[in-house]
């Protein structure tokens, strides 16, 4: 993709991972440059941009997803949806390679692999204010690369006895950030209360630790934060309930 396509100043957290269309919110004002120009990125080796944008964004340019080289786009097309999805599927056939698409209430995912590289392409039905298509382009490299060193397990701290969810990695010139979710056991009160420990007992110093902000007219969410630092590292912790458990979200970021 291009050196050139506006930076996103949060790209690549877990939270793409969740909601990747919830991003076209916060990219939808940037002026990326036409689609034209747009190349791999030093994150991957996987080229291919199936349907030209007349414009694009980044979500996350440099961004590794459970291992894997990945980069996210928001992408804005001239032509309506149906022609996208046309020239989407016929780029794929002219390949000689497969693609799928399914259709729900939010619109079409498109999805592709040639090799090691798999593409997807979501796309809500509907035009923006603008009168243009818009959707969320990524690119994967299917092989694990190895994780920046500043961020390893070495400074990366995890509460014991989890299951990890997923674990993205994100760089842009300024910083380095790795987020981390996982599923607990107990409460998220309980949570709290022994990873914290654990974090004191390592030398990180708190910067603030509550419970989540109740919103008006709404139920306590049960939810906890927490942030941290040491040594030049920010570590940023929430603690969510999920059922009988909890999911831990945490967030180490590293200035470079």
């Amino acid at each position: 993709m291009c050196a050139n396509v506006r930076r996103s100043g949060r790209c690549g957290r877990a939270r793409i991972l969740r909601a990747l269309l919830a991003a076209l919110a916060f990219a939808a004002g940037a002026a990326g440059m036409p689609g034209s120009a747009l190349a791999a990125n030093s994150a991957s080796t996987c080229e291919r941009m199936p349907v030209k944008p007349a414009r694009a964004a980044w979500i996350g340019e440099d961004t590794l997803v459970d291992g894997m080289p990945m980069s996210v786009l928001a992408v804005y097309f001239k032509q309506s949806v149906p022609e996208v999805v046309s020239a989407y599927r016929a780029y794929w056939d002219e390949q000689a390679l497969p693609v799928r698409g399914a259709r729900n209430k939010l619109g079409w995912l498109l999805t592709a692999t040639d090799g090691d590289c798999s593409y997807v392409l979501q796309l809500p039905d509907g035009t923006g204010a603008d009168g243009m298509a818009r959707g969320v382009f990524s690119a994967m490299r299917l092989r694990k690369a190895d994780l920046p060193p500043v961020v390893g397990s070495r400074f990366m701290p995890l509460p014991q006895g989890g299951r990890v969810v997923s674990d993205v990695v994100s760089r842009d010139p300024l910083t380095v950030a790795r987020t981390v979710v996982m599923e607990l056991g107990g409460s998220p009160r309980r949570a709290r209360e022994n990873f914290l420990a654990e974090l004191q007992a390592a030398g990180w110093r708190s910067l603030s630790d509550a419970a989540a902000l109740k919103l008006p007219g709404r139920p306590a969410t049960g939810a906890f934060a927490a942030a941290l630092q040491k040594e030049g590292y920010q570590l940023d912790v929430t603690f969510v309930p999920s059922g009988a458990a909890t999911q831990a979200v945490i967030n180490l970021a590293r200035p470079l």
